[in-house]
């Protein structure tokens, strides 16, 4: 349980990552 929850926290950091790489982003 404890790894699923692990990765699905790390498949939301890439989300958001890729949320600013689209936009651009500076790395904010």
């Amino acid at each position: 349980i404890e790894t699923a929850i692990l990765s699905s926290g790390d498949e939301l950091q890439i989300g958001k990552f890729k949320l600013v790489f689209l936009l651009g982003g500076d790395g904010a």
